[in-house]
């Protein structure tokens, strides 16, 4: 992630808005805007180079990618969902991530 930050700042646009309150209040209300999300999350996935930090313990790497699912399956978040789950292909077989891969094709319809 501190390597990503750097490049995903690059292409922000930074506004000092310490004199201009109006912006400041109305920003909530933009934040809401159709559409915006996804693009946010859009850009910010474009950043990382995978579901878990680069320094994270390999040792827990498994662990994490299993309740990382966990959760995004929780949060209804699919698209999460799916990509802890394609990183978990390359670790051994686990109950658990069969068994998520289950809540997955329900909450897909599959």
């Amino acid at each position: 992630m501190q390597r990503s930050f750097p490049r995903l700042a690059q292409c922000l646009k930074v506004y000092c808005t310490d004199d201009r309150t109006v912006l400041e209040y109305d920003a909530p209300r933009t934040l809401l805007t159709n559409g915006l999300s996804g693009a946010n999350q859009e850009l910010v996935a474009g950043f990382r180079d995978g579901p878990l930090p680069p320094n994270f313990d390999p040792s827990e790497f498994a662990a994490a990618l299993r309740a990382g699912v966990a959760v995004d399956l929780d949060l209804n978040d699919t698209i999460g969902a799916q990509k802890f789950l394609k990183a978990l292909d390359s670790q051994p077989d686990s109950s658990q991530r069969e068994m998520a891969r289950g809540r997955l094709a329900l909450r897909e319809g599959s």
